[in-house]
């Protein structure tokens, strides 16, 4: 349960892009994002820019690169990002992650795995992202 974990496993980092970095620690874990987050909202304005609504997704994405624990239902709002620009690259990115956000259940219905094994289950979960650089 919860309350038998301490504060420092509640707030690790699962199935996510932190995940895969988490053991560098926290704060490089969360600069990272950070860098791949602007990225991406560079992107999205670009696109924005140009009254591209693909672009909107791209910055959907880089909101969801920020989150280190991503539960599906945080996804139901890239699902609805997606349908701004069905076709897209990107949007094909955020449906598939919304799917792979599954696996963040994995580590609350089994244990909290260890730091080899989160890792590959963060692999596992931003996969998708790498849509972004076809």
């Amino acid at each position: 349960s919860s309350a038998a974990q301490s504060p420092d496993t509640v707030r690790q980092a699962q199935a996510s892009l932190q995940a895969i970095v988490a053991p560098l620690g926290t704060i490089p874990s969360a600069l990272i994002a950070a860098a791949a987050a602007v990225a991406l909202a560079a992107r999205a304005l670009g696109l924005l820019r140009g009254a591209r609504a693909e672009g909107w997704v791209w910055l959907g994405l880089a909101g969801w690169v920020l989150v280190p624990n991503p539960y599906p239902w945080y996804g139901v709002w890239m699902v609805a990002l997606a349908a701004l620009s069905p076709r897209s690259r990107a949007a094909q990115v955020a449906l598939l992650l919304s799917f792979t956000s599954l696996l963040r259940y994995v580590p609350d219905a089994v244990a909290a795995p260890s730091p080899p094994v989160a890792v590959a289950l963060g692999i596992l979960a931003a996969v998708p992202l790498l849509g972004l650089l076809v």
